[in-house]
């Protein structure tokens, strides 16, 4: 038997997981990118952004979405409100980090309901909606 013989099966079983792998990601990737907001942005000041769980960052503005995973960052003058699907108002001042843990509402019943937020600092002010 040759000497690379068993080579030939980790080749092939690559050749079989790396495309399956890759999909899978993408649909994940996908799923994510069509998620239902958790929010918007109702009011900003100055420079606002949501780094989404995956480490990606992005500037707010006026009636941007809002997600699950997204940690909401102020810069030393921003501020912002963010009105979530439930009626929830979460007004962060100037130096702030607030991670949007959990959101679920679907607006039938108290028991679909549920909301996990984590102040991470700086100051926030939440009125809790429906």
């Amino acid at each position: 038997m040759p000497r690379f013989a068993g080579h030939g099966l980790v080749f092939l079983a690559m050749l079989c997981v790396v495309p399956l792998l890759a999909l899978c990601l993408t649909d994940a990737a996908q799923a994510a990118k069509d998620a239902e907001p958790a929010g918007v942005v109702s009011a900003i000041e100055e420079t606002v952004q949501a780094i989404a769980a995956d480490g990606a960052s992005r500037d707010l503005a006026l009636e941007s979405p809002v997600f699950v995973g997204d940690a909401i960052v102020t810069s030393p003058t921003g501020a912002a409100r963010i009105s979530l699907q439930d009626g929830t108002v979460l007004t962060l001042q100037a130096e702030s980090r607030l991670e949007i843990k959990d959101f679920a509402y679907k607006g039938q019943s108290p028991d679909a309901m549920r909301m996990a937020v984590s102040f991470v600092s700086g100051i926030c002010r939440l009125l809790s909606g429906q």
